[in-house]
């Protein structure tokens, strides 16, 4: 009696695969007025679900794509980060020039201009902070997009990997059961099926890390927005 798995397959966004454990019963004696014998493998679950090979072809295009992409983004992300630094470098020569201008003022007794140095150093130290919140965010967000390309990566090795499974599943000309030549396709299935498995569990890992990293992400842009708001205050 076969057996078939009705769970999905691998698409464009992996899931979570479902582990399904089926219950050792003996094989009913009216099976074999059905039809010929069984072999071993045909009697059990099929793990990998059957598809058809141009939709993993397309999912696999799919992957790619957004691997490109985030390597794309990367790039853009990581000149942001270079110019948030050199902006950060920029209003510490600007606070240290601040600095040096109330050192002079209180040499001076010069109190009117002395305050008045001391709130915009204060002004400028919040744009720092805040500057500095931003390169923070790039570099979280560099990090989020090196972890979404390994992610895509990793789901288009498993959907290579399941293409290769259905291909050799639907090989037309099959040796008979029972033959040397049987046994041997089998264990090549089985063996494409374990490879499809292990990287589609790999895959499923990468999606948990990336759902972290974007968490952390968007906490760092409400964190920025706050800090925005208190500037705009002038808090």
């Amino acid at each position: 009696m076969r057996i078939f798995s009705n769970s999905p397959g691998l698409g464009g966004c992996l899931a979570l695969s479902l582990i399904f454990t089926a219950a050792a019963t003996p094989v009913q004696a009216q099976d074999a007025d059905v039809g010929a014998a069984e072999t071993p493998a045909e009697m059990f679950l099929l793990l990998v679900p059957s598809r058809d090979s141009p939709e993993i072809q397309h999912d696999i295009e799919v992957a790619t794509q957004r691997q490109r992409v985030a390597a794309n983004q990367r790039e853009q992300t990581e000149r942001w980060r270079t110019s948030a630094k050199l902006r950060v470098d920029d209003m510490e020569r600007h606070i240290d020039s601040i600095k040096d201008r109330i050192k002079i003022a209180k040499q001076r007794k010069q109190d009117a201009d002395r305050l008045r140095l001391e709130a915009e150093r204060q002004a400028a130290e919040r744009q720092k902070e805040l500057l500095e919140r931003r390169q923070s965010l790039r570099e979280a967000e560099i990090d989020l997009l090196k972890k979404k390309a390994e992610q895509a990566n990793m789901e288009r090795q498993a959907l290579e990997l399941e293409l290769q499974l259905m291909t050799k599943r639907n090989e037309p000309v099959r040796a008979a059961p029972g033959t040397v030549e049987r046994a041997s396709f089998d264990q090549v299935v089985s063996q494409l099926e374990r490879k499809t498995l292990e990287a589609q569990r790999a895959a499923a890992t990468t999606i948990m890390a990336v759902a972290e990293y974007e968490r952390k992400v968007v906490e760092q842009r409400i964190a920025i927005l706050d800090a925005q708001q208190a500037v705009v205050r002038g808090r």
